[in-house]
């Protein structure tokens, strides 16, 4: 169960294009507005934006990039008002860590019938041809 949280923010990490652990905690850095240049590193940087704060971080597409989860550890340890809300296919291996499977979607009973109704259907104008 996740408490109330977000009372200092709550931020949408897109990880799905990063292939190195290590631009992570810049991705999450550049997203909460972070000073990234004037410390020594991007989780120092990270633990005096958060500070005390109640925030919830939502990283998605974390499994090409797990071996963050060393400095996530650290962040959460820093920051004990930091919440991690992570999709991925491997656990991180942290000591607080949650895992709650989730099985795949259902396909509908008939898929050429969906199709043919999401075709017909009004879409947004990027989705036309």
């Amino acid at each position: 169960m996740i408490p109330d949280l977000a009372v200092a923010g709550t931020v949408f990490v897109p990880l799905a294009a990063v292939t190195r652990s290590e631009l992570v905690l810049d991705g999450i850095g550049r997203a909460v507005g972070a000073d990234l240049a004037s410390t020594g590193s991007p989780l120092q940087a990270l633990a005096e934006t958060f500070g005390d704060g109640a925030w919830l971080l939502i990283l998605d597409n974390l499994e090409q990039v797990v071996q963050v989860g060393r400095d996530l550890g650290e962040l959460l340890a820093r920051c004990p008002g930091v919440t991690i809300l992570a999709t991925s296919r491997t656990v991180l291996g942290l000591a607080a860590e949650r895992e709650y499977p989730v099985p795949p979607l259902p396909l509908p009973p008939n898929p050429a019938l969906s199709l043919t109704w999401l075709a017909s259907a009004s879409s947004p104008p990027a989705w036309r041809h």
